[in-house]
């Protein structure tokens, strides 16, 4: 990013800030707790968090943090701490990688031109659970990921190489390919443009890109803060990922919204295109209010059972169950455990505090008196919550604050 007073998108110097936290955590991902002790003693609790200051475009509501943290901490508690369930081997429900496949499906006329044995590169493709999918179908799939899943891809029959996405090392192939598909990578870039740039040079004439990001859009219009953090350093609105596919010499087919989710269809081009200006009317004053409006609910629900001495569990020990207590204001003292179904977060704990992660079986025994539900996912927690036998109120984050008695 070059200045910060200047929407790095659209180049817009109708900047405006739109909050601050003082301290946010590097890193929002449980961990085990020999890993704990190995990283407290190797950077103080100083060094583990940063300000996350956002600021916003009021032209095309692009929102980016106003300083980039320390990339090498962040590079290094990712590489080697950083955990996720594999949708392959079946550790849990992948509905946003379902609904992209679905995404893909409806629209694959458009996409595959009637041609579907065409080659396919996923940057940042995990597992490769959209490419098994893919190569299921018939398509020639390729994918790179720098994390472990990229091996469990492999004993899948799946060629996944295990680096971070360099152009450099496709741009001698014979073979361009016709589509690349990039999900939930480009929010964690320092540079927007030049990634969107690397993904077209490794495309065909013609071919197509399709990205999948957070829409800050949804996030904004509900006063939801989940989506904030260190790591998300660039968040999109349809508008201002237009102007990044744009600028770049790509034509937008199609842009869909998830709500919480942008999933974009475009083709290589050289025609530029006028971007029509921004629909998304007072959005700030509306995130504002909004924000005021859900803390005050939490903080009223909360309070009630802090004043019976009631036990207090959260639902989803990821990035959004620490995130919760900072951007809600939840005091972390009073929260009993964390419940998750990733058997691999029990008995792990987060940098910042020493609140237990259990199973939904031994919350069961329990019995907490309310659940906070901290996830993207908040239906469809809320449905194996009552699946599980549990019989106390609910009070989910997302995708509204609401109640659930």
């Amino acid at each position: 990013m070059n200045n910060l007073n200047q929407c790095p998108i659209c180049d817009s110097s109708h900047v405006e800030p739109l909050f601050s936290f003082n301290n946010f955590p590097f890193f929002t991902v449980p961990l085990p707790k020999e890993g704990k002790k190995r990283v407290l003693e190797k950077y103080t609790e100083k060094q583990l968090s940063a300000p996350l200051h956002v600021k916003t475009c009021t032209q095309c509501y692009h929102c980016w943090l106003n300083s980039i943290p320390d990339q090498e901490i962040l590079h290094f508690l990712y590489s080697n701490y950083y955990s996720y369930p594999s949708p392959l081997k079946e550790q849990f429900e992948p509905e946003r990688d379902n609904h992209f496949l679905e995404f893909f499906q409806k629209n694959k006329e458009t996409i595959c031109n009637g041609d579907f044995s065409k080659h396919i590169l996923e940057v940042g493709c995990f597992d490769g659970y959209i490419l098994y999918h893919l190569q299921q179908q018939g398509f020639n799939v390729t994918g790179c990921d720098p994390s472990v899943g990229a091996e469990i891809g492999k004993t899948f029959g799946l060629n996944i190489q295990k680096e971070f996405f360099d152009p450099n090392n496709y741009l001698n192939n014979e073979i361009k390919f016709d589509i690349v598909i990039s999900r939930h990578f480009i929010e964690h870039t320092i540079n927007p443009n030049e990634l969107i740039l690397n993904l077209k040079s490794v495309l065909k004439n013609g071919g197509m890109l399709i990205l999948e990001t957070p829409n800050i859009q949804h996030f904004l219009e509900k006063g939801l803060l989940e989506v904030f953090s260190l790591q998300h350093i660039t968040l999109f609105t349809s508008k201002s990922l237009e102007y990044l596919m744009n600028r770049s010499g790509l034509e937008v087919l199609l842009i869909e919204k998830t709500p919480d989710n942008l999933i974009v269809l475009a083709r290589k081009s050289t025609p530029y295109k006028q971007i029509s200006p921004n629909s998304f009317g007072n959005i700030i004053n509306q995130f504002n209010r909004q924000v005021i409006k859900n803390k005050k609910r939490i903080e009223y629900v909360i309070k009630d059972f802090i004043n019976k001495e009631s036990s207090i569990a959260i639902w989803g020990a990821g990035g959004f169950g620490i995130a919760a207590l900072i951007l809600y204001d939840i005091p972390p003292e009073k929260i009993e455990f964390y419940i998750d179904s990733d058997h691999q977060k029990w008995g792990m704990e987060y940098l910042t505090n020493y609140i237990p992660i259990i199973s939904p079986e031994e919350a069961k025994e329990i019995h907490p008196d309310l659940i906070i539900v901290a996830s993207m996912y908040g239906n469809g927690i809320l449905k194996a919550i009552k699946n599980n036998g549990f019989h106390c109120p609910v009070l989910l984050l997302s995708p509204r604050v609401l109640l659930h008695c």
